[in-house]
């Protein structure tokens, strides 16, 4: 019984140790991030923005409008989900780019979290060196840096991060059941896609 118990603790404490390393990493190299302004396209969603600059009032009105829409009546994209970040963000805190890059981390970094549970449960029995080095080269991979920089890139890292929870949701039915995760599962995709 002991011996079960050390090895238990073990391996959580094994869990415990990839989780610190891997997200200490991606926040520590993508940490400079926070002091960029406000780049070209950012504007599109945040600064005098028709709607997310209205705070949560606009919420409905975001669900029923395109993504960009100017005065000469071009319009293009759905992605209701990610304006009523920025709307929810600004009625908080205003046009505070400081915020939108934070928000911008912290949501590449639950991404990163969701990667790495997904991969705890895949490898069971696997190598925790085999997760370790893919969760660290997933975490600081040049190829993620444009859209943790980019403050209206957030659709892209939303979208990534639910579907990696659905994963997890998916993942976890498959083990255990329970037919609520089957509709937590469809909730969390339909975000992903919105």
């Amino acid at each position: 019984m002991a011996k079960s118990q050390e090895i238990s603790f073990s391996y959580f404490s094994q869990k415990k140790i990839i989780y610190a390393i891997v997200l200490l990493l991606g926040t520590v190299v993508y940490f400079n991030t926070l002091k960029n302004g406000y780049n070209i396209d950012d504007e599109l969603v945040t600064i005098n923005h028709r709607l997310t600059s209205k705070g949560i009032s606009a919420i409905p009105e975001i669900f029923s409008s395109p993504y960009y829409k100017d005065e000469m009546g071009y319009s293009f994209e759905y992605r209701p989900v990610t304006l009523s970040s920025f709307a929810i963000e600004h009625q908080f805190f205003g046009d505070n780019v400081f915020i939108s890059h934070f928000l911008n981390l912290f949501l590449y970094i639950v991404t990163v979290f969701f990667f790495i549970k997904n991969l705890f449960v895949l490898n069971v029995k696997g190598s925790k060196y085999f997760i370790l080095f893919s969760a660290l080269l997933f975490a600081v991979h040049p190829m993620h840096t444009e859209v943790i920089a980019s403050i209206k890139n957030r659709d892209e890292l939303l979208s990534l991060m639910f579907s990696l929870i659905a994963l997890h949701q998916s993942l976890i039915f498959l083990l255990k059941g329970n037919f609520l995760r089957l509709l937590i599962i469809v909730i969390l995709i339909c975000l992903g896609l919105l």
